[in-house]
């Protein structure tokens, strides 16, 4: 080869590196070029991280979920990660199943509707059915939002979105060549999972407890994507409480009487007043006007607030609202009664706080019910006059309280939400090697076929006023 024709490759050369250096960079990326202008390495920049919470306001528990994983994540990374919460069928998935909450809202006032959507969707064939409707209707939407945010990592917390997320993220694989988006399930149901939650193709399934181990397997889901960390929880329940009977002061609440903590969900339903009527009632008729005191959470429910706080009590009660210090009204109470909502019961094990199950939504808090009976932290009574007894029962005797005390606090998970977000990032960070070079070869496969771009033009003309400068400056 004649040295001018040396010169001319070389040039060449130097310029498609050009190239390929302001295209990587331009991908927020790095390039580096090896000794003698052979090697060329594209690695990528340090960015923050990217992570798409999926979720759905189809209960509270679902987006408490997600908030208390995005806390955590932002607590390990803080400005290097960036944390969407989504609600899949809302924002993403949009027309026709905006409606979803308040369709979830009117099944869960009237139980035995609900169990007829629970029972049908668990069907295998009618499963199906759902899975592909989802898919037909709102695949599409589905992959632009994907695509739009480009996650690093998706995140569900919602039973209803496995299967259309790993369709649409398979597609994008297919049409881009860049490995899959890793996908993990967070299951925030407690004591048993609908079938909907498992799907054997997710990366990593998060597991509220090895009691459900057995169910995942048998759905498909292989034991090595197993990962049992307990429920996301709010950060403050991450950490333990001193100086209760100072918090208690704190809370407007009389210090040295035991506290029953009455809760009715976010929207303050499940017979609440007629609940604080008899164990009030009971409180003073077994053990006196100071024999216990009664904080009642009503939620967003303000007539219900408004009718309880015009009542004259025989104990001291404390009337609120919708409250942002729950972790503290726990930690200073002795009983708590509530529905079998998964995320207030693995809270109230955290704190210890024996718990009174008033009622579950049937199917899906079915199993609520049976963990807290059958490990020994509180019992189920549906009547209000049975769990005024029981109040009673309880606080006349403390050894029982220490002993159901103590079997919360075993199976409480106060750090789940954190070991949660360690184990996101650390497959976010496992695969990400891999899709960034692949990404770097769809870079370089752009260049080997002269992809038009302004990019490339202007590599282009400067290879072009080199070669006019060396014919007229030779």
């Amino acid at each position: 080869m004649t040295e001018e024709r040396v010169r001319r490759v070389r040039r060449s050369r130097r310029y498609g590196y050009l190239y390929a250096a302001v295209l990587a960079l331009w991908k927020s990326e790095r390039v580096e070029i090896g000794p003698g202008g052979t090697t060329l390495t594209v690695a990528r920049r340090s960015r923050r991280r990217k992570v798409l919470i999926l979720m759905s306001d189809t209960g509270g528990g679902h987006r408490a979920s997600a908030q208390a994983l995005r806390s955590a994540l932002e607590d390990l990374h803080g400005d290097d990660i960036l944390v969407e919460i989504a609600d899949f069928w809302v924002d993403i998935a949009g027309f026709p199943f905006t409606t979803l909450p308040q369709s979830y809202k009117f099944a869960a006032s009237h139980p035995p509707l609900w169990l007829i959507c629970y029972l049908f969707a668990s069907f295998p064939p009618a499963r199906w059915l759902i899975e592909t409707s989802f898919d037909l209707i709102a695949a599409e939407k589905v992959r632009a939002a994907f695509e739009s945010f480009d996650p690093d990592i998706v995140v569900s917390v919602h039973p209803m979105v496995q299967e259309i997320t790993v369709r649409v993220l398979r597609r994008i694989e297919k049409a881009s060549g860049v490995p899959k988006t890793p996908f993990v399930t967070v299951i925030t149901d407690l004591g048993a999972a609908h079938p909907m939650w498992f799907n054997r193709s997710v990366d990593v399934c998060f597991l509220p407890g090895d009691h459900l181990r057995a169910q995942a397997i048998q759905r498909g889901v292989e034991p090595s994507k197993l990962r049992s960390h307990g429920l996301p929880v709010r950060p403050s329940f991450w950490s333990d409480i001193a100086e209760l009977d100072v918090l208690k002061v704190d809370l407007e609440m009389k210090a040295g009487i035991p506290a029953v903590l009455l809760v009715g969900g976010g929207d303050g339903i499940g017979r609440l007043e007629e609940i604080a009527v008899q164990v009030a009632q009971g409180i003073y008729r077994e053990r006196g006007a100071l024999g216990g005191q009664l904080v009642v959470v009503c939620g967003k429910n303000r007539s219900l607030r408004n009718a309880l706080q015009s009542r004259q009590w025989p104990i001291p009660v404390l009337i609120h609202g919708f409250v942002s210090r729950m972790s503290d009204f726990m930690a200073v109470s002795d009983i708590l009664i509530s529905k079998a909502g998964p995320g207030t019961i693995a809270e109230a094990l955290i704190r210890g706080l024996p718990i009174i199950v008033s009622g579950y939504l049937p199917g899906q808090e079915k199993g609520n019910v049976d963990f807290v009976v059958e490990n020994g932290v509180g019992t189920f009574a549906p009547k209000p006059q049975d769990i005024s007894e029981t109040v009673s029962k309880w606080l006349s005797d403390p050894d029982k309280l220490w002993t159901m005390r103590n079997a919360c606090i075993n199976l409480g998970r106060p750090q789940a939400s954190m070991e949660i977000a360690r184990d996101v990032i650390g497959i976010c960070d496992q695969r990400e090697p891999e899709r960034t070079l692949s990404k770097k070869r769809r870079a370089l496969r752009k260049i080997q076929q002269r992809d038009v771009s302004p990019i490339l033009l202007i590599a282009r003309l400067s290879a072009l006023f080199d070669s006019v400068a060396n014919v007229l400056l030779p």
